[in-house]
Parts: C-alpha cells; structure tokens; sequence
C-alpha cells in the first residue's frame, strides 16, 4: 500500500508499509517507509541568503597537502556564493581562532585571499571550540529567512576540549533546533568517523569523506551546493502509532515516547529525497480489528508553513492469513539495505579491535536473516550473496581506508544518500 501527497509548493509526502496484516496471536513487528521530497526551485522567488561557517581542523596530522587543499576548497566554496551570501572562517589545534570573521561576500573575498593561506598546521585537536565558535559566528541575528549552516572540516579525532561524540550530537541538535544546520567532512584515515556522522546527524547536514586531499574541493562544494538549494526548511516528521513501540532504522535526530516518534530533518534541497524507515512493535488486537499510523510532515517552503498528513491502517487477523499475505518487496530492499548498514557499522569496529571472527558472524547473521524473508526477489538473493562475500572480507585484517570507505557507504544508506555522499534526488518528470 502506497500513500502519497503533494504540498502547495510541491513537497512530497509519501508512506508504504511492508504488510497490510498484523497477528492477533502475537506482538506484531511491522515496517513503514515514509518519504519526502523538497519541491523544486520556482521562480517566483530569489533563494535566501546563505550564511557558511568554514571550521577547519589545523592540528599537526593537517601538515602537508591536507591543509592546503583545504584552503583552496574554502576559497573555491567562498566564490560559489553571491553578493547577498556571507561567510566566517573559524581555525583550531588547541586553540581556536577566527582568521575571518562574519563578513559579507564582497567586503570579505579580499579579506580571506589573504587570510587564508596563512593558516597553518600546529597542534592538538579541540574540535568542540573550534564547531561551537563556527556555529556563534554564523547563528546570530534574528532574520530567520537565512540558511545558516557550519561545515566542519577534519583528518583526527577530537582529543582536547570535549571529545564524546554523544554530547557533541546533542550540541549539533540543538544548534538545529536554532536554526544552524552542520555538515562534516572528514579527511584521510585518521579521523573518527562515528563522531563526524553522529554531529552530522544531529545537525541536519551531511557527512562527507574525503579519502585523498584532492577530493576535499568537490566534498566542500557538495556541502555549499546543497545550502544554496534549499526549498524545504526545518523539516520534521511526527509518527503515532497508539500503544506500539516505534523505532527509527535510518538516519535522523529522534525524540521519542511510547507510541509517538519525532524525526528532525533539517534542510533539504530542491527534489532531494529523504526516507524515514521505521520497525514497529504493534499492540495485540483482535479479529478484525485495526489499529492506525499517523505522519505529519512540518517545515516550511515557498508556499509557507508546510502540514502535511498521511495515515496507514493494518487489519489484525489470524496466523494462517498473515502467512500467506503478499509483502510490499519495495519496503523490504529498503529495510534490508538498513540491516545491512548496521550490521557493517558494528563489524567495522569489531574488526579495528581485532575481534575478526566476531565481525564475520555480525555479517553472516544479518546475511541469513534477510535471506529468511527474501523468497525469489532477485534484489534480496543479490544482497545475501554480497554480504556472504563481504563477511570474509572482515573475517581477517583490513587496511583503514576499506572501513572508511564501508562506513561512509553504510552512513550514506542511512541518509538515503548517493555512494559517493551526493543528495539523491526525486526525477519529476
């Protein structure tokens, strides 16, 4: 069952479930794929003004070419905005300074030629001063029609000021909260790259990967690009499901409640797609009986304030009819991919700490547990057979730049994201 609803500007808002039936016998797991599309760019109005905080990491492991294709990428990133744009550059080791402060474009292009190229590679890492400092430079005033996002560059982990990548995800949700989206970039093989998607996460923005320095310049321009096309703002979705238990499998920064979810997230650029995927533990019920899902979508676009809601009904009934009800085979690629994604984060530090033969068995497992409900779907037999490949793969010692790159893969399934981190974006043709 597929459910969709267009806005006044053309936000999407869509649902599928995976089964119309639930069990009358037993607690019923049940999946929901909601999806939301930004609308695309009109042109009744001008796009709003960007503001872009640049926070680079200057810590000793940026010597070299890292820190230099990084003041060139922030460079390149400043000419891509207009004379209506502004801009702050903010530089940490273990101590932070602000070699630009918040500027115009035109007024600050000069300033931060010159600015720029003076930063150097130096000591330790507080990356905590360094975002907070970026994120005050670029979240002030009160005019809320301003994009206002951070974009975090570093090649280490955070190991001086506050390192715990709970709290630094709680500072990013709540900088969202006010208005201040923050996308990452991590660079190299060096940096933590739980911590740079859990700030990502929390703040609304995405999470790039940079393996060599020479990509640092179109992972930079992906994060601006993206901030420049913005047509959906703020953008919330609210689940309620009366007595179940609801857990979020993709990406986004949740609060929850028995029976209700709250996902924020954040900015999405024109036509790009964000799926919200969610395992549901359904109350008992009886014959013939139903219980209901309801989603409200929240933001704001040209047209105003967005409110969008969708709803999804499952009937409860006994085991043999719930045996043999068809499944929605779209919903079960989608979960299985998240699976997949989950299972690969955990066999990835599993397999840092050297704990090979438990990495394998968190991928075998999954493996064997989506191939329980694949049946003859082609999509589902060629995962299960991916993963069993992939599951060697972690069954001995990988180089670094491997679980890099499988991390940010799985990441950006998490965010429905293209491989290589891009927005993936709805055809309206």
């Amino acid at each position: 069952m597929t459910s969709k609803k267009p806005g006044a500007a053309g936000t999407l808002f869509e649902i599928e479930g995976d089964r119309l039936l639930a069990r009358t016998e037993a607690h019923s797991s049940r999946f929901i794929k909601i999806t939301v599309v930004a609308p695309p760019v009109t042109s009744k109005r001008p796009r709003p003004a960007v503001r872009i905080g640049f926070v680079l990491d200057r810590s000793g492991s940026m010597q070299g070419d890292p820190i230099r294709f990084a003041r060139k990428a922030i460079l390149d990133g400043i000419d891509m905005l207009s004379g209506r744009d502004e801009f702050a550059v903010v530089a940490f080791d273990d101590r932070v300074e602000t070699p630009v402060s918040l500027t115009g474009v035109l007024e600050g292009r000069r300033t931060a030629k010159v600015a720029i190229p003076m930063i150097e590679a130096r000591a330790n890492t507080n990356l905590c001063d360094g975002y907070l400092t970026g994120a005050q430079e670029v979240g002030g005033g009160a005019d809320g029609d301003i994009i206002r996002r951070v974009i975090l560059i570093s090649d280490g982990h955070a190991n001086a000021g506050v390192t715990d990548s709970a709290t630094l995800a709680r500072h990013a949700s709540e900088l969202r909260a006010r208005g201040v989206s923050t996308a990452t970039l991590g660079i190299g093989d060096g940096f933590d790259e739980a911590l740079m998607s859990a700030i990502a996460n929390g703040g609304g923005g995405p999470a790039q990967y940079a393996g060599d320095p020479d990509q640092i310049g179109a992972a930079i321009a992906e994060c601006i690009g993206e901030a420049l096309e913005v047509t959906l703002r703020d953008a919330h979705v609210v689940i309620t499901v009366p007595g179940a238990d609801i857990e979020l499998l993709s990406a986004g920064d949740v609060t929850s409640r028995r029976g209700e979810l709250r996902v924020a997230l954040g900015d999405l650029a024109e036509s790009q797609e964000r799926e919200v995927v969610l395992r549901i533990r359904l109350p008992l019920g009886s014959e013939a009986e139903q219980v209901g899902l309801t989603a409200v979508l929240t933001g704001r676009d040209d047209a105003g304030k967005v409110h969008l809601e969708q709803g999804y009904t499952w009937t409860y009934a006994g085991s043999a009819e719930n045996d043999v009800q068809p499944r929605n085979r779209v919903v079960d690629r989608v979960v299985a991919q998240l699976f997949a994604a989950e299972a690969r984060e955990r066999a990835i530090v599993l397999n840092r700490e050297g704990s090979y033969e438990r990495a394998q068995a968190v991928i075998e497992k999954v493996a064997r547990r989506i191939a329980s409900y694949a049946g003859d779907d082609r999509e589902l037999a060629k995962l299960v057979t991916g993963l069993l490949a992939e599951a060697d793969q972690w069954s001995r010692p990988t180089h670094e730049r491997f679980r890099k790159e499988s991390y940010h893969y799985s990441a950006n399934m998490m965010q429905s994201r293209m491989e290589d981190g891009t927005a993936r974006k709805r055809d309206r043709r």
